[in-house]
């Protein structure tokens, strides 16, 4: 007896038989799923950074938006090409060289810190909303109310950091993050098509088509309506969820005013225990109830229409715009701030001993400051009443709707993961098994073009529409210091249900074409989803190899 060593266990010619045991669908299943939980942690990771790059950098939201884009840029480049190879390469093997190459290109984006002067690296960028992260103010003691004669000039002066502000790096940094995250995007690309393909499809591998029968593939699957109306819904679906992950930390921090790593913190458990959980449900409820794929679309069908009700409440669970004193030229009074240059267009808020805010500690006509146990305070504050001193960040606020707003974040999670196995499978029902791996790559290819990749961007940029106060010098505008939480929170919330109305008119339309429709591909069902059939790799054209889940992958073949 002999196996084709492309069909064994091990790397070059250490193939011990005690490694052929691991030549299993259990076993791989087993191994693969911490390396993807591993690689969404980093894709998860990138998101929860925007902040802190846009204040290193001086990156606006668009900008950051575009960045998180860049993944899936790279994954449309190559999916379809890498989804056709499906059947002619070494599916395991492929899987190990992608994804090194996304966990390279995840290192490599740190290029950005390393390669940049000196006085970016300096700059502390704790949150500015948060009371506890006083060390950012101390390289600012120029915006105190005695030393500011000179503001206009120091603006333009590449000595002076200012928080949030481009630089001449700034588009060097965006090319290093952009490349790096394009290469995340070549490395994920064969994820999807490839592991469906190796461990659910049942097709035996045939030769290479043409690039013409590829091409009535992909338009035979385009004129399904089923499948069509399914993935465009799908499509929506996943603008929205690109958006959330993007920009979540940064509205917690904004509306909410949490610092940003328990904001990270908070969404990171969030996203992880609802996805399992979510995900878990949905396939017991697809496969131990043995859903039709007309059952399953009504089941998506219900919950999007459900999780309506949730966006709508999002417009109340918010907290007001903060009163700042200095911001849109207000002041204290006429009087305390006759012997001072404050420059209203730096974002340092201060409490101040009366409970108000102010926009700069010159703003309150601060004139010194000290350090202490607990951090800097600032003393001698002329348009303060009383004693006359302020602390870092903004006051606290009376505002209680962070944690209802967290569980319902929760929930609208855990039902957009319910939706995921029965949508995938009304997706792959719809189509012949002979469609079925090009039709994942499809729908792959719009769900990154309309979804993921498009999400971070439009959010973005409607999120730069609700910025009241930029940091800017004189390379040009930077990131937002200050936003209107209430536009912010408006306009967040209006999107997402126009959008959700319209992935319910698809998935309503969808419904109805399929209610009387028969031809769905369920041979799986059939056979109870007992046996597994595939043929691995690269061995000979006609090979094949019938398998339980705890039977081996390999079949010694006769010599």
């Amino acid at each position: 007896m002999s196996a084709d060593t492309d069909e064994q266990c091990g790397l070059g010619c250490f193939r011990p038989a005690f490694l052929q045991r691991c030549a299993r669908v259990g076993v791989f299943v087993a191994l693969y799923s911490p390396v993807h939980l591993c690689t969404s942690a980093i894709t998860v990771y990138m998101s929860s950074q925007i902040t802190t790059l846009e204040k290193q950098f001086g990156f606006n939201s668009t900008q950051s938006g575009f960045l998180m884009s860049c993944n899936d840029i790279g994954f449309l480049l190559i999916t379809i090409f890498v989804a056709h190879l499906a059947r002619n390469v070494h599916i395991p093997r492929s899987l190990f060289f992608s994804t090194f190459l996304f966990g390279l290109s995840g290192i490599f984006c740190s290029l950005a810190y390393f390669l940049a002067p000196d006085n970016h690296k300096e700059q502390n960028l704790g949150s500015n909303s948060s009371s506890e992260k006083t060390d950012l103010f101390q390289n600012f003691h120029h915006q105190l109310c005695s030393q500011l004669n000179n503001t206009p000039a120091e603006s333009c002066d590449p000595k002076v950091v200012k928080i949030g502000a481009p630089t001449e790096f700034t588009t060097v940094a965006i090319v290093i993050i952009a490349v790096c995250m394009m290469a995340q995007g070549f490395g994920k690309a064969p994820r999807q098509p490839y592991i469906i393909t190796y461990i659910d499809d049942n097709i035996p591998k045939r030769n290479t088509a043409c690039y013409l029968d590829l091409i009535r593939k992909i338009i035979r699957i385009l004129s399904n309506a089923r499948f069509t109306l399914n993935m465009f819904a799908s499509c929506l679906v996943l603008f929205l969820v690109g958006g959330f992950i993007a920009f979540t930390p940064k509205y917690l921090e904004t509306q909410f005013s949490v610092p940003v790593y328990y904001a990270n913190a908070l969404l990171g458990v969030i996203i992880l225990v609802t996805t399992f959980c979510g995900s878990l449900v949905g396939g017991l409820l697809t496969t131990f109830k043995k859903l039709h794929p007309y059952t399953c679309i009504k089941l998506v069908g219900s919950f999007d229409l459900f999780s309506i009700i949730f966006h709508g409440l999002g417009f109340v669970l918010g907290c007001q715009n903060p009163r700042i004193i200095g911001l849109d030229n207000t002041v204290a009074n006429s009087t305390c701030l006759n012997a001072c240059n404050c420059d209203s267009t730096v974002y340092l808020p201060v409490c101040g001993s009366d409970n108000r805010n102010y926009l700069t500690p010159c703003h309150a006509g601060c004139g010194n400051s000290i350090s202490g146990p607990e951090g800097i305070a600032y003393t001698n504050c002329t348009c303060i009443e009383g004693v006359g001193t302020a602390t870092p960040g903004l006051c606290k606020t009376d505002c209680e709707m962070f944690w209802p707003f967290l569980i319902l974040s929760a929930v609208y999670c855990l039902f957009v993961s319910i939706c995921i196995v029965p949508s995938i499978m009304f997706s792959v029902r719809c189509v012949s098994d002979e469609d079925k791996s090009v039709a994942v790559a499809v729908s792959s290819l719009f769900q990154t073009i309309l979804g993921w990749m498009i999400g971070p961007m439009i959010t973005g940029k409607i999120i730069d529409t609700c910025c009241k106060l930029w940091s800017s010098n004189c390379y040009g505008k930077g990131a937002c210091a200050l936003y209107d939480i209430e536009d912010f929170r408006y306009k967040k919330y209006t999107v997402e249900i126009i959008v959700k109305c319209v992935v319910v008119v698809l998935i309503g339309a969808a419904i109805w074409i399929s209610r009387n429709r028969t031809d769905w591909s369920t041979e799986d069902d059939e056979k109870n989803f007992i046996p597994e059939k595939e043929e691995l790799m690269v061995g000979a054209e006609k090979a094949q190899a019938k398998f339980e889940i705890s039977d081996p992958i390999v079949k010694n073949r006769k010599s």
